[in-house]
C-alpha cells in the first residue's frame, strides 16, 4: 500500500506541475513549514516523554519503597511524609504530562490548519490567475481536485505508516 500511495502522490504532483507549475509551487510551499514544525515537535515531545517516564519511574520507586517497608514507616509514624513525597513526585509527572498534551494539541491544530490555509492560498492565487487569463476555471477546479487527491492519499499513507 505504501508503494501504491507514493506512486499516486508522485504521479499526481507531476500532473499538477503540468496543469500549473505556479500553483504547484504555491501548494508545495507549505511542505517545508510542516516538515520543520514536525521535526521540532518530534524532538520536543521525545525529550518530554523521556522526562515523563523518568519522573513516573521515580514516583513508582517511592511507592514501592513505602509499600515494601510499610512496618518501618508505620513504626516511625512517617505515613504523612511518605504520602507527601509521593504526591510531589506524581505532581511533577502530571505537569510534564500536561506539557506533552498541550504540545500535542497545538501540533494537531497546526496540522489541521496548514492544509486548509494552503487550499485557501491556492484558491486565492488560482483565482488571480483566472482573472488575469493565465488559467481557466476548468484547470483551477482540476488542480484543486488533484490537490485534494494528494492530501487524502498523503493522509492515508501517514495513517497506515503510523
Amino acid at each position: 500500500m505504501l508503494v501504491r500511495h507514493l506512486i499516486t502522490i508522485i504521479g499526481t504532483i507531476v500532473i499538477l506541475f503540468v496543469l500549473s507549475w505556479e500553483l504547484t509551487l504555491v501548494m508545495c510551499s507549505v511542505v517545508p513549514v510542516v516538515a520543520v514544525g514536525a521535526v521540532v515537535y518530534g524532538k520536543y515531545v521525545q525529550k518530554m516523554q523521556k522526562l515523563f517516564q523518568d519522573e513516573l519511574a521515580g514516583s513508582t520507586t517511592i511507592a514501592e519503597e513505602v509499600i515494601s517497608n510499610l512496618r518501618t514507616v508505620r513504626s516511625f509514624s512517617k505515613e504523612q511524609r511518605s504520602t507527601d513525597n509521593y504526591g510531589v513526585a506524581i505532581e511533577k509527572t502530571f505537569q510534564i504530562g500536561r506539557k506533552i498534551a498541550i504540545a500535542m494539541g497545538a501540533f494537531q491544530g497546526v496540522i489541521g490548519f496548514v492544509p486548509l490555509a494552503a487550499i485557501a492560498l491556492i484558491l486565492w492565487f488560482g483565482g488571480k490567475l483566472v482573472i488575469e487569463g493565465g488559467l481557466t476555471i476548468e484547470f483551477l477546479v482540476s488542480f484543486l481536485m488533484y490537490t485534494l487527491t494528494v492530501a487524502m492519499v498523503r493522509y492515508a499513507t501517514v495513517t497506515a505508516v503510523c
